[in-house]
C-alpha cells in the first residue's frame, strides 16, 4: 500500500498533464515559438512545485503551511493562459509566491550554514 501512495506522490503529473493539453495546445508544440517556450517553462515550474508541495521538501523539509504554498503556487502557475481572462495574473501571482518561497528557503539555508561569514 505504501508503494502505491509513494508512486502517486511522484507520478501525479501523468494524470494531470493530458488534461492540460486540451486547454493549452502550446504544450503540444502548436503555436508561436514564444508561446510554446513560455507554456513549457510555466508547466515545468508548476509541476516541480506541486511535487515539492506533495513531497514536502525543497532545500529542507517544509512545514505544512509552506507545503500548501508550494502546491497552490504550482497549481496557479500550471493554469493555462487560455482558460480565463485573468489566467496570466493568476500565473504571475503563483510565480511571485514561489519566488518568495525559494528566497525564504535559501535565506534559512544560509542562516543555518556553519560556513557563513
Amino acid at each position: 500500500m505504501g508503494t502505491g501512495f509513494e508512486a502517486v506522490r511522484i507520478a501525479w503529473p501523468a494524470y494531470l498533464i493530458p488534461f492540460l493539453f486540451a486547454f493549452s495546445p502550446a504544450l503540444l508544440m502548436e503555436g508561436s515559438a514564444l508561446d510554446v517556450a513560455a507554456t513549457l517553462v510555466t508547466a515545468g515550474i508548476g509541476v516541480y512545485f506541486v511535487t515539492v508541495g506533495i513531497v514536502g521538501f525543497l532545500f529542507s523539509p517544509l512545514s505544512p503551511l509552506l507545503r500548501s504554498l508550494a502546491a497552490i503556487g504550482g497549481v496557479c502557475v500550471l493554469l493555462p493562459w487560455g482558460v480565463a481572462t485573468s489566467a496570466i495574473w493568476i500565473n504571475l501571482g503563483g510565480l511571485a509566491a514561489l519566488i518568495a518561497l525559494v528566497l525564504g528557503q535559501l535565506g534559512q539555508r544560509k542562516a543555518r550554514s556553519p560556513l557563513t561569514d
